[in-house]
């Protein structure tokens, strides 16, 4: 017969054993409990119809019209330079170290993974609005070997608090509002100058904006990189990004690549662009003497004069490639001069 202690210690180890099984059940349960939901129909019909619609705005976007497919002029890479973003009131980003050279180069990596651009970094540089911007544009396009500069601007960052207000009563008991930081709200408004390299004037001024609320300031070590796109300020910023880089890439996929030119002492033409550009050894180009344009000028792209005829690529390095004039006539010329992809 066993004894009372073997009772007992066989009583309470059934007692842990069923204790166990509950924890576990329980645990099944919560974890049921968790799991996403089916989508319905309504709203497996809503995602579909989000799909579509965004495969049409993608296929009529200007970008798309003018892929960059191998045997078009579209598939030469333009050469862009993005400087630093200056805010217009710098106390608004105090939870956002470093966002003026941080939010270009966001955007740099994203114009990287198009086919159109060659990026060039020009974060640690910006333009003084007080001084003359062409001559500010085309030094810096010189420079940088870049054909087109794009100075962006952080014009908002600002956090208005929430609060709740006693309106009703506020006169007779002098209550003041309560802060509330589940009611703060966030405005984000940028815009974009993008310039020519060449003849400093500017192409178009792109304008983004959005608002958010709810847990608006930024908590994390990073600013426009890793988990800060995690938060909800950073999916916010990468939304923004994403129309930034739209709004650009369209801007500009439909203008020809173009490239500074100058004579060698043989007779052929030395160009500012090579293979990581596009160019192939057969590849055909036109020349142009270049018109500096006015300062006020809102042009797609620099007019040129005394247009050479086309030239036929010989040689092609990374960064340089040297051609000679396809023609019977080898005309002299001195000064600046451009070839275009048309």
């Amino acid at each position: 017969m066993p004894s009372p202690m073997t009772t007992s210690l066989r009583h309470a180890r059934a007692r842990f054993t069923a204790a166990l099984s509950t924890l576990a059940a329980l645990a099944i349960l919560a974890g049921c409990a968790n799991l996403p939901l089916p989508p319905t129909e309504e709203e497996l019909a809503r995602q579909q119809k989000l799909a579509a619609d965004e495969e049409v705005r993608q296929a009529e976007r200007a970008a798309s019209l003018c892929r960059a497919e191998a045997g078009t002029p579209f598939a030469l890479r333009k050469k862009v330079l993005l400087l630093a973003m200056p805010l217009a009131r710098p106390a608004e980003a105090a939870d956002l170290p470093g966002i003026s050279t941080a939010w270009p180069q966001a955007l740099q990596r994203k114009l990287a993974d198009s086919a159109h651009f060659l990026v060039r970094n020009g974060s640690a540089h910006a333009l003084d609005p007080a001084g003359d911007l062409a001559a500010q544009v085309t030094r810096l396009a010189r420079s940088f070997d870049a054909q087109f500069v794009i100075a962006g601007h952080i014009d908002s960052l600002a956090i208005r608090p929430g609060q709740i207000e006693f309106s009703g009563i506020s006169a007779l008991t002098r209550l003041r509002p309560i802060p509330l930081a589940m009611l703060d709200q966030r405005s984000l408004a940028t815009h974009f100058d993008l310039y020519d390299g060449h003849s400093g004037a500017r192409l178009a001024q792109l304008r983004q904006q959005d608002e958010i609320d709810t847990d608006v300031s930024n908590r994390s070590p990073d600013v426009m990189q890793g988990v800060f796109f995690h938060t909800k300020l950073g999916e916010a910023l990468a939304a923004l990004l994403e129309q930034q880089f739209e709004q650009i890439e369209d801007e500009l996929a439909c203008l020809p690549m173009m490239a500074a030119a100058h004579p060698l002492p043989d007779g052929r033409i030395s160009i500012a662009a090579g293979f990581n550009s596009g160019l192939q050894p057969g590849d055909r180009l036109r020349l142009f003497l270049e018109q500096v344009l006015p300062v006020s000028a809102l042009v797609k792209q620099p007019q040129a004069s005394r247009p050479f005829g086309e030239v036929l690529v010989e040689q092609v390095y990374p960064e340089h490639a040297v051609a000679r004039l396809d023609s019977s006539l080898q005309p002299q010329w001195r000064g600046p001069a451009v070839v275009r992809a048309w």
